[in-house]
């Protein structure tokens, strides 16, 4: 996919889904979980959680490419999306009320991010971008460097008062257009959240020193700040105050962010964030279709997903990097088999992108409203008895429980383990 998966990956990155907790948790939930399933069984309460152990060919050779980049894009936008959402002590120190006030001063920011993180399996995943954020709510990225396939050099701009972004791919002279406008309410007022806003809203937590030290030659001195259940650790220039360097960790990615390079309230020319599109691109038009999302969706995304997996569900598949691996497998998979038998069509094809989106998607709707947990590692679709997710709406008082045969059922929130609640 490409940039429309910045602000996609974006959302999702802020969104603290639990989908690969580590072992000990995951069995020490699955035997509560069958405590509930004891008290509230009927007929022989077999309910159980898994336990883990020529011209057509280059038109179907471009409608891949497409495929593969628009998937690239989805994951860029989440990523884009999802840092910024995300972002939501010694009171005594004059020093941090001074850093304080240049945040709040900023009207235009120029950084270097960096995001590391790691796969399920342990691989290291690393990602570059320098970033240009302005008032009011527009922001450019560029990837500098990327291990996320088809993302290196992607250029991404959003407008978050409009709801509006275009991927710029310059490798491919391909631009790719998204109107947020087709997102959920609730999504979509989240990504109107500006970095800029974003950043202003966390200063303003609660804060301890961190000491001083040098970065780089650099005095600086450091604050771990807490804002709404968030953490973030910013290093200031001793002297003036101004950020020099800040940290956060998001642990529902496994990730750890970082910002250096900062420069404040420098002009940035209109051009940077114009929506025209270069001359000689190709243009496409992304559409999300992401109304009306329920949880016919999310069914119907993992069943996709466990037929091109071999009938099992895999090991995750809701934090970004995890989604974009798994619909790249899913592409290999679908491309291998069309080259023998001719089938799934190009159409087929193009359409499993928007599916598992839409899977993806419902996902983050949940855990933004309410709870959402994935731990269906290893079982196979059809298995009447083994539970996959579980998710509760916001302020509902019934929790959905979904199995491997994709059937669902309904438990009172008040008897789902207090592990398994929704913070």
């Amino acid at each position: 996919m490409y940039h429309d998966e910045e602000e996609l990956q974006k959302l999702i990155e802020r969104l603290d889904i639990d989908d690969h907790p580590d072992a000990e948790c995951r069995d020490r939930l699955r035997e509560e979980m069958l405590n509930v399933f004891d008290r509230r069984r009927d007929g022989d309460g077999a309910t159980r959680l898994h336990r883990p152990g020529g011209q057509k060919r280059k038109g179907r050779i471009m409608n891949r490419r497409i495929f593969q980049l628009t998937t690239a894009a989805v994951v860029v936008l989440a990523v884009g999306v999802g840092i910024f959402v995300v972002m939501q002590g010694d009171k005594s120190s004059i020093a941090f009320a001074d850093v304080q006030q240049h945040v709040r001063a900023m009207e235009t920011m120029i950084c270097t991010l960096q995001m590391a993180m790691k796969d399920p399996a342990g691989k290291p995943m690393t990602m570059t971008m320098k970033l240009y954020a302005k008032e009011p709510g527009i922001m450019r990225q560029e990837f500098i460097e990327s291990s996320i396939p088809n993302t290196k050099g992607v250029i991404n701009i959003i407008n978050f008062e409009k709801a509006k972004s275009l991927g710029l791919i310059p490798k491919e002279k391909m631009a790719i257009i998204t109107d947020f406008g087709t997102f959920p309410k609730e999504l979509l007022e989240e990504q109107q959240k500006s970095p800029l806003r974003e950043f202003k809203k966390m200063i303003e937590g609660s804060n301890r020193s961190l000491g001083e030290k040098e970065i780089d030659g650099q005095k600086v001195k450091g604050f771990d700040v807490f804002e709404d259940g968030q953490r973030m650790e910013i290093w200031a220039d001793a002297k003036t105050a101004e950020p020099v360097l800040v940290k956060m960790d998001i642990p529902e990615m496994n990730a750890k962010l970082t910002m250096k390079d900062f420069r404040f309230n420098e002009p940035l020319d209109d051009s940077l964030f114009s929506m025209d599109i270069p001359k000689d691109y190709k243009v496409k038009n992304l559409d999300l279709s992401l109304k009306n999302l329920t949880e016919k969706d999310l069914l119907a995304g993992l069943k996709m997903v466990a037929d091109w997996n071999d009938g099992t569900f895999p090991e995750a598949m809701f934090s970004p990097a995890v989604f974009a691996r798994r619909i790249q497998a899913i592409e290999k998979a679908m491309e291998k088999k069309q080259k023998e038998d001719k089938k799934p069509s190009d159409k087929e094809i193009a359409a499993t992108g928007k599916k598992a989106l839409r899977m993806f998607m419902f996902a983050v709707s949940q855990k933004q409203k309410g709870q959402f947990q994935y731990f269906g590692e290893g079982v196979k679709l059809g298995d009447s008895e083994k539970a996959i997710i579980l998710y509760r709406p916001k302020d509902s008082k019934k929790t959905r429980i979904v199995f491997g045969d994709l059937h669902v059922k309904e438990v009172a929130t008040d008897d789902v383990p207090a592990d398994e609640k929704s913070e």
